[in-house]
C-alpha cells in the first residue's frame, strides 16, 4: 500500500476552495503551484516504481507542495498513529 499526495494544483476546484479574494492572486503564485498534469504524475510514479510499502509519492520542492513526485519522508511528528493508519485501511480496503 502507498499514499498518494499529489501537491498544490491551481484548479477550478482549488481556486473556489481558497476563496476569490485569494484566487486572484493565483497569477502571481503560479509558480508555486503544479499544474493538473504534474500533480497526477505521483500516480504514474507510484505504478512504474518498485516502492517500500507505506512509502509515501508526492512533489519534492516547496515542503512537498510543488515539484515532480518522489517518495516523501514521513515528518517524524506523524510517524506515531502511522502504522495504525496503514493497518487500519489495508483491514477496511482488504
Amino acid at each position: 500500500m502507498y499514499m498518494n499526495h499529489p501537491g498544490m494544483s491551481i484548479t477550478p476546484m482549488g481556486l473556489e476552495a481558497v476563496g476569490p479574494k485569494l484566487a486572484k492572486y493565483a497569477k502571481v503564485a503560479k509558480p508555486f503551484f503544479n499544474s493538473p498534469e504534474k500533480s497526477s504524475l505521483s500516480v504514474a510514479y507510484i505504478l512504474s516504481h518498485t516502492l517500500p510499502v507505506g512509502s509515501i509519492v508526492g512533489p519534492n520542492k516547496g515542503f512537498g507542495g510543488w515539484g515532480y513526485p518522489e517518495v516523501n519522508r514521513i515528518h517524524r511528528k506523524v510517524t506515531t498513529g502511522a502504522e495504525e493508519l496503514i493497518d487500519f485501511t489495508v483491514k477496511e480496503i482488504g
